[in-house]
């Protein structure tokens, strides 16, 4: 069963900011063997935050996204405040390095193509199983803490630049009814190179 999450003031101030009708569920096209490439090197970056032994993983087969994306990607302004769309350089260093933002042309294809969920790419499919990370989302109990049994992840396939060297991927954890947030993570590679996620700009929290 599809999970649903509360809004929070910010997105419903960014969606009127935004002018546009809300977060929709998309699924997209078949993704190309690259941007199933890029979406293997954003699983790896999103696993490494989800250490907890304790807490079961689920990989969502569609994406919750809008064109609040675009808008707070391109640094509009809008809620929470202009520093937290700033593209923050990873490893996090403190105090904090930024890297230069996607190109504009990036991110308006980003916003129009409605990129597929990452588990139409079978390397994703493949590397969820050997994670133990359960396809698809079931809806959990609420416990006494307020957190669901198990931490629910979307995450779409890439979309690249025209050079072929800058992608976009957009990714959110769900814990629970206010324990969840979304990112657009920014990845990089050198001509021929490994992709590698360089930066995430935050766009949502509840």
């Amino acid at each position: 069963m599809e999970r649903r999450t509360p809004l929070s003031w910010a997105i419903l101030a960014a969606l009127l900011l935004a002018g546009t009708p809300g977060l929709a569920k998309v699924s997209g096209a078949q993704p190309s063997a690259e941007e199933c490439a890029v979406a293997v090197a954003a699983f790896t970056h999103v696993l490494s935050s989800h250490t907890d032994p304790r807490r079961r993983l689920q990989l969502g087969e569609s994406v919750s996204m809008g064109s609040i994306i675009v808008r707070q990607a391109e640094g509009e302004p809008g809620p929470p405040d202009r520093e937290a769309r700033r593209w923050v350089a990873f490893p996090l260093t403190d105090p904090p390095t930024f890297v230069a933002p996607p190109s504009p042309a990036l991110v308006k294809r980003f916003g129009d193509r409605a990129p597929a969920s990452a588990t139409a790419c079978p390397a994703i499919r493949a590397m969820a199983a050997r994670k133990r990370v359960r396809i698809g989302v079931t809806r959990d109990r609420l416990r006494r803490n307020r957190l669901y049994r198990s931490t629910a992840i979307d995450l779409s396939a890439g979309v690249l630049s025209d050079d072929g060297l800058e992608a976009l991927v957009y990714s959110d954890a769900v814990s629970g009814p206010l324990a969840g947030g979304g990112q657009l993570l920014l990845l990089r590679r050198t001509r021929g190179g490994p992709w590698r996620v360089v930066s995430a700009a935050g766009l949502w929290v509840s």
